[in-house]
Protein backbone atom coordinates (compact mmCIF):
# COMPACT_ATOMS: atom_id res chain seq x y z
CA UNK A 1 0.00 0.00 0.00
CA UNK A 2 2.93 2.30 0.76
CA UNK A 3 4.34 1.64 -2.71
CA UNK A 4 0.91 2.37 -4.21
CA UNK A 5 0.71 5.68 -2.34
CA UNK A 6 4.20 6.63 -3.51
CA UNK A 7 3.27 5.73 -7.10
CA UNK A 8 0.16 7.90 -7.00
CA UNK A 9 2.12 10.80 -5.50
CA UNK A 10 4.59 10.50 -8.37
CA UNK A 11 1.72 10.24 -10.87
CA UNK A 12 0.08 13.36 -9.46
CA UNK A 13 3.37 15.27 -9.70
CA UNK A 14 3.89 14.19 -13.31
CA UNK A 15 0.28 15.02 -14.12
CA UNK A 16 0.64 18.55 -12.77
CA UNK A 17 3.79 19.10 -14.82
CA UNK A 18 2.10 17.68 -17.93
CA UNK A 19 -0.95 19.90 -17.50
CA UNK A 20 1.30 22.93 -17.04
CA UNK A 21 3.22 22.09 -20.20
CA UNK A 22 0.04 21.52 -22.19
CA UNK A 23 -1.42 24.79 -20.94
CA UNK A 24 1.68 26.71 -22.02
CA UNK A 25 1.64 25.04 -25.43
CA UNK A 26 -2.05 25.74 -25.91
CA UNK A 27 -1.62 29.38 -24.98
CA UNK A 28 0.75 29.77 -27.94
CA UNK A 29 -1.69 28.28 -30.43
CA UNK A 30 -3.99 30.45 -32.53
CA UNK A 31 -7.76 30.74 -32.26
CA UNK A 32 -10.24 29.85 -29.51
CA UNK A 33 -7.62 30.16 -26.80
CA UNK A 34 -10.04 31.01 -24.00
CA UNK A 35 -12.09 27.94 -24.86
CA UNK A 36 -9.02 25.72 -25.11
CA UNK A 37 -7.64 26.85 -21.75
CA UNK A 38 -10.97 26.23 -20.05
CA UNK A 39 -11.23 22.84 -21.70
CA UNK A 40 -7.78 21.88 -20.49
CA UNK A 41 -8.65 23.07 -16.99
CA UNK A 42 -11.76 20.87 -17.05
CA UNK A 43 -9.68 17.86 -18.10
CA UNK A 44 -7.16 18.58 -15.36
CA UNK A 45 -9.96 18.80 -12.81
CA UNK A 46 -11.48 15.54 -14.02
CA UNK A 47 -8.16 13.80 -13.38
CA UNK A 48 -6.99 15.56 -10.24
CA UNK A 49 -10.19 15.03 -8.25
CA UNK A 50 -10.18 11.20 -8.38
CA UNK A 51 -6.39 11.11 -7.94
CA UNK A 52 -6.72 13.17 -4.77
CA UNK A 53 -9.37 10.76 -3.49
CA UNK A 54 -7.17 7.76 -4.27
CA UNK A 55 -4.23 9.35 -2.47
CA UNK A 56 -6.41 10.00 0.57
CA UNK A 57 -7.65 6.42 0.72
CA UNK A 58 -4.19 4.89 0.23
CA UNK A 59 -2.73 7.09 2.96
CA UNK A 60 -5.58 6.09 5.29
CA UNK A 61 -4.81 2.43 4.58
CA UNK A 62 -1.10 2.98 5.00
CA UNK A 63 -1.57 4.69 8.38
CA UNK A 64 -4.20 2.20 9.58
CA UNK A 65 -6.72 4.94 10.31
CA UNK A 66 -9.82 2.96 9.35
CA UNK A 67 -9.47 -0.61 10.63
CA UNK A 68 -12.10 -2.98 9.28
CA UNK A 69 -12.89 -0.76 6.29
CA UNK A 70 -9.98 -1.78 4.09
CA UNK A 71 -12.19 -3.54 1.54
CA UNK A 72 -14.29 -0.38 1.11
CA UNK A 73 -11.25 1.78 0.45
CA UNK A 74 -9.77 -0.75 -1.96
CA UNK A 75 -13.05 -0.86 -3.89
CA UNK A 76 -13.13 2.93 -4.04
CA UNK A 77 -9.52 3.04 -5.19
CA UNK A 78 -10.29 0.58 -7.97
CA UNK A 79 -13.34 2.53 -9.17
CA UNK A 80 -11.55 5.88 -9.18
CA UNK A 81 -8.51 4.39 -10.93
CA UNK A 82 -10.77 2.99 -13.64
CA UNK A 83 -12.38 6.44 -13.96
CA UNK A 84 -8.96 8.05 -14.46
CA UNK A 85 -8.03 5.38 -17.01
CA UNK A 86 -11.21 6.05 -19.00
CA UNK A 87 -10.55 9.78 -19.03
CA UNK A 88 -6.96 9.29 -20.16
CA UNK A 89 -8.21 7.13 -23.04
CA UNK A 90 -10.82 9.75 -23.93
CA UNK A 91 -8.18 12.46 -23.87
CA UNK A 92 -6.13 10.37 -26.29
CA UNK A 93 -9.16 9.92 -28.56
CA UNK A 94 -9.97 13.64 -28.48
CA UNK A 95 -6.40 14.55 -29.38
CA UNK A 96 -6.36 12.04 -32.25
CA UNK A 97 -9.71 13.23 -33.61
CA UNK A 98 -9.10 16.97 -33.24
CA UNK A 99 -8.22 17.38 -36.90
CA UNK A 100 -10.23 14.52 -38.37
CA UNK A 101 -13.37 12.49 -37.79
CA UNK A 102 -13.24 9.20 -35.87
CA UNK A 103 -12.92 6.15 -38.12
CA UNK A 104 -15.99 3.95 -37.80
CA UNK A 105 -16.66 0.30 -38.49
CA UNK A 106 -20.29 0.37 -39.61
CA UNK A 107 -22.56 -2.66 -39.24
CA UNK A 108 -26.28 -3.30 -38.64
CA UNK A 109 -27.41 -4.22 -35.13
CA UNK A 110 -30.26 -3.55 -32.64
CA UNK A 111 -29.69 -0.18 -30.99
CA UNK A 112 -30.62 -1.67 -27.62
CA UNK A 113 -27.49 -3.87 -27.50
CA UNK A 114 -24.84 -1.21 -26.82
CA UNK A 115 -27.34 0.72 -24.69
CA UNK A 116 -27.96 -2.24 -22.38
CA UNK A 117 -24.24 -2.89 -22.06
CA UNK A 118 -23.77 0.73 -21.07
CA UNK A 119 -26.63 0.68 -18.55
CA UNK A 120 -25.22 -2.44 -16.93
CA UNK A 121 -21.83 -0.78 -16.47
CA UNK A 122 -23.46 2.30 -14.89
CA UNK A 123 -25.95 0.42 -12.71
CA UNK A 124 -23.97 0.78 -9.47
CA UNK A 125 -23.33 4.50 -10.03
CA UNK A 126 -27.03 5.14 -10.71
CA UNK A 127 -28.15 3.13 -7.69
CA UNK A 128 -25.68 4.96 -5.45
CA UNK A 129 -27.48 8.22 -6.31
CA UNK A 130 -30.96 6.63 -6.33
CA UNK A 131 -31.51 7.51 -9.99
CA UNK A 132 -34.16 5.80 -12.09
CA UNK A 133 -33.99 5.06 -15.81
CA UNK A 134 -36.85 5.07 -18.32
CA UNK A 135 -36.50 3.65 -21.86
CA UNK A 136 -39.00 4.72 -24.53
CA UNK A 137 -39.38 3.55 -28.13
CA UNK A 138 -37.69 0.14 -27.96
CA UNK A 139 -40.89 -1.88 -28.29
CA UNK A 140 -40.22 -2.80 -31.94
CA UNK A 141 -36.45 -3.02 -31.51
CA UNK A 142 -35.09 -0.49 -34.02
CA UNK A 143 -31.99 -1.49 -35.98
CA UNK A 144 -29.28 0.99 -36.91
CA UNK A 145 -26.14 1.00 -39.04
CA UNK A 146 -23.37 2.33 -36.82
CA UNK A 147 -20.11 1.51 -35.09
CA UNK A 148 -21.17 -0.68 -32.16
CA UNK A 149 -18.19 0.18 -29.95
CA UNK A 150 -18.32 3.92 -30.63
CA UNK A 151 -22.08 4.04 -30.14
CA UNK A 152 -21.73 2.40 -26.75
CA UNK A 153 -19.08 5.00 -25.90
CA UNK A 154 -21.49 7.75 -26.96
CA UNK A 155 -24.22 6.34 -24.72
CA UNK A 156 -21.67 5.98 -21.93
CA UNK A 157 -20.54 9.59 -22.21
CA UNK A 158 -24.05 11.06 -22.15
CA UNK A 159 -25.40 8.87 -19.37
CA UNK A 160 -22.23 9.07 -17.29
CA UNK A 161 -22.38 12.86 -17.46
CA UNK A 162 -26.07 12.82 -16.49
CA UNK A 163 -25.32 10.68 -13.43
CA UNK A 164 -22.16 12.51 -12.43
CA UNK A 165 -23.40 16.10 -12.81
CA UNK A 166 -26.85 15.74 -11.21
CA UNK A 167 -28.01 15.54 -7.62
CA UNK A 168 -29.45 12.25 -6.27
CA UNK A 169 -33.03 11.13 -6.93
CA UNK A 170 -33.12 12.37 -10.51
CA UNK A 171 -34.92 10.59 -13.34
CA UNK A 172 -33.00 9.75 -16.51
CA UNK A 173 -34.67 8.92 -19.80
CA UNK A 174 -33.48 7.51 -23.14
CA UNK A 175 -36.01 7.89 -25.94
CA UNK A 176 -35.97 6.57 -29.52
CA UNK A 177 -38.15 7.90 -32.34
CA UNK A 178 -38.11 7.57 -36.14
CA UNK A 179 -37.56 10.87 -37.91
CA UNK A 180 -37.00 11.34 -41.67
CA UNK A 181 -35.67 7.81 -42.14
CA UNK A 182 -33.28 8.20 -39.24
CA UNK A 183 -33.51 7.15 -35.62
CA UNK A 184 -33.45 10.05 -33.19
CA UNK A 185 -31.96 9.26 -29.78
CA UNK A 186 -32.60 11.63 -26.88
CA UNK A 187 -30.93 11.33 -23.48
CA UNK A 188 -32.54 13.57 -20.87
CA UNK A 189 -32.74 14.24 -17.15
CA UNK A 190 -34.79 16.49 -14.88
CA UNK A 191 -31.80 18.24 -13.30
CA UNK A 192 -30.78 21.93 -13.43
CA UNK A 193 -29.87 21.85 -17.13
CA UNK A 194 -26.86 23.00 -19.15
CA UNK A 195 -25.28 26.45 -18.90
CA UNK A 196 -26.74 28.81 -21.49
CA UNK A 197 -23.55 29.02 -23.57
CA UNK A 198 -23.50 25.24 -23.94
CA UNK A 199 -27.21 24.99 -24.70
CA UNK A 200 -26.71 27.39 -27.61
CA UNK A 201 -23.52 25.82 -28.93
CA UNK A 202 -22.47 22.35 -27.77
CA UNK A 203 -19.21 22.66 -29.70
CA UNK A 204 -18.21 25.52 -27.41
CA UNK A 205 -15.69 23.86 -25.11
CA UNK A 206 -16.03 26.38 -22.27
CA UNK A 207 -17.59 24.37 -19.43
CA UNK A 208 -18.34 21.43 -21.70
CA UNK A 209 -15.56 19.17 -20.55
CA UNK A 210 -13.89 16.23 -22.22
CA UNK A 211 -16.90 13.92 -22.39
CA UNK A 212 -19.12 16.39 -24.22
CA UNK A 213 -16.33 17.28 -26.66
CA UNK A 214 -15.95 13.62 -27.64
CA UNK A 215 -19.73 13.06 -27.76
CA UNK A 216 -20.04 15.89 -30.30
CA UNK A 217 -17.43 14.21 -32.52
CA UNK A 218 -18.96 10.73 -32.23
CA UNK A 219 -22.45 11.99 -33.09
CA UNK A 220 -21.08 13.89 -36.11
CA UNK A 221 -19.14 10.84 -37.30
CA UNK A 222 -22.42 8.89 -37.39
CA UNK A 223 -24.00 11.49 -39.66
CA UNK A 224 -25.90 13.40 -37.00
CA UNK A 225 -25.39 16.41 -34.81
CA UNK A 226 -25.51 16.45 -31.04
CA UNK A 227 -28.13 19.02 -30.09
CA UNK A 228 -29.45 20.45 -26.82
CA UNK A 229 -33.25 20.45 -26.90
CA UNK A 230 -35.29 23.15 -25.12
CA UNK A 231 -37.09 22.47 -21.89
CA UNK A 232 -36.33 21.87 -18.23
CA UNK A 233 -33.36 19.71 -17.34
CA UNK A 234 -30.82 18.56 -19.92
CA UNK A 235 -31.90 16.87 -23.16
CA UNK A 236 -29.18 15.91 -25.63
CA UNK A 237 -30.22 14.44 -28.97
CA UNK A 238 -28.57 12.93 -32.05
CA UNK A 239 -29.61 10.75 -34.99
CA UNK A 240 -28.42 7.45 -36.44
CA UNK A 241 -28.95 5.66 -39.74
CA UNK A 242 -32.11 3.60 -39.29
CA UNK A 243 -32.53 0.24 -41.04
CA UNK A 244 -35.97 -0.79 -42.26
CA UNK A 245 -36.68 -4.45 -43.01
CA UNK A 246 -39.96 -3.79 -44.86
Amino acid sequence: VRDLADSFNLMADHLEKTVTSLTEAKEKAEGSEASRRQFLADVSHNLRTPLAAVLGWTEALQDGLTPGEEHIHLRNIREETMYVARNVQRLTDWSRWEGQAPKLRLEPFPVSEPLMECLQSLEDAAQAKNMTMELIGLEEEPFVRADRIRLRELFQLLLENAIHHNEPDQKLKVEFALENQRLRVTVSDNGPGLPEELREDLECRVGGGLGLAIAVRLAAAHGGKLEALPGPGTSLSFTLEWISFD
